[in-house]
């Protein structure tokens, strides 16, 4: 992660190709639950390639591919959603400059044990909150009847996709890691269980700071007041986010891997 030793032209360069795949991968693969109302919890890959811009370029270049990411992208393809929401930008700018920094004090915890609690706390945290608010919270029975569901059969997919993303999460590590060993070191000396910290970490993150950007944008913005408009308030917004996170922790998780994996071998040892 000697970002210093990269010459600035070749980390412009590398910032405009992660530029161009954070938009192809958030705008045109990822998928946003039901609509533009719900588009901040969305199942993304393009977040991946946010973080491991952060871990290989730096918190500036990383923040700037996030953002600009964001912002072109709406340009480009987001326009239908409705009127930008800049708000996102800061969570994206966030997330930008946060995984240069997690990894900073992940190195300094030595053997990897401080990435293995992080992520084994911060992932207990976002499945039990979603498997929670899957069963008890009043904002799911509200979607669901909007959506004219049943709420025992929905709540019960939900669950099953939930218990999915985990097992996923567990299995790919258990296997990555077996295939790779513990000692196995990636671009700039981050190894799995540091990617794994970060992705979880960037899944916390979002659940706190998506829902408020949208709450913020309702009403500064538009000018209206969210709950009474929606129905729904802060806390359910969190609580719905959580969910997604069961997706998206292992599929970011897994590509930020590969691309911290195979970086080194495109890019060398930077």
């Amino acid at each position: 992660m000697n970002e210093g030793k990269m010459h600035p032209a070749k980390k412009v360069a590398i910032a405009g190709i992660l530029l161009s795949l954070n938009i192809i991968l958030n705008r045109l693969v990822g998928l946003a639950q039901v609509g533009p109302m719900f588009s901040w919890a969305r199942i993304s890959p393009g977040t991946s390639i946010v973080l491991f811009a952060s871990i290989l370029l730096g918190p500036f270049y990383g923040a700037v591919v996030g953002v600009a990411g964001d912002a072109l992208g709406w340009l480009i393809l987001g326009q239908w959603t409705g009127t930008f929401n800049f708000f996102l930008s800061i969570y994206y700018a966030i997330i930008g400059i946060a995984p240069y920094f997690v990894i900073k004090l992940l190195k300094k915890g030595g053997s990897g044990s401080l990435a293995k609690v992080i992520s084994i706390s911060a992932f207990l945290a976002l499945f039990l909150t979603a498997i929670l608010a899957i069963w008890f919270s009043p904002s799911f029975a509200t979607l669901f009847a909007r959506a004219n569901f049943n709420d025992l059969a929905a709540k019960i997919v939900i669950t099953v996709i939930v218990l999915i993303g985990a097992a996923v999460t567990a299995l790919s590590l258990f296997l990555m890691k077996k295939k790779e060993g513990d000692n196995a070191r990636y671009i700039g000396g981050v190894n799995l269980d540091m990617t794994f910290a970060v992705s979880i970490i960037n899944e916390v993150i979002a659940c706190l700071l998506k829902p408020l950007a949208f709450i913020a944008f309702y009403s500064l913005v538009l000018g209206n007041d969210f709950t009474a408009t929606t129905g729904f308030d802060y806390g359910s917004l969190v609580v719905i986010t959580s969910v997604f996170a069961m997706i998206n922790v292992p599929l970011n998780a897994y590509l930020l891997s590969l691309y911290c994996r195979y970086g080194k071998v495109g890019l060398g040892e930077i």
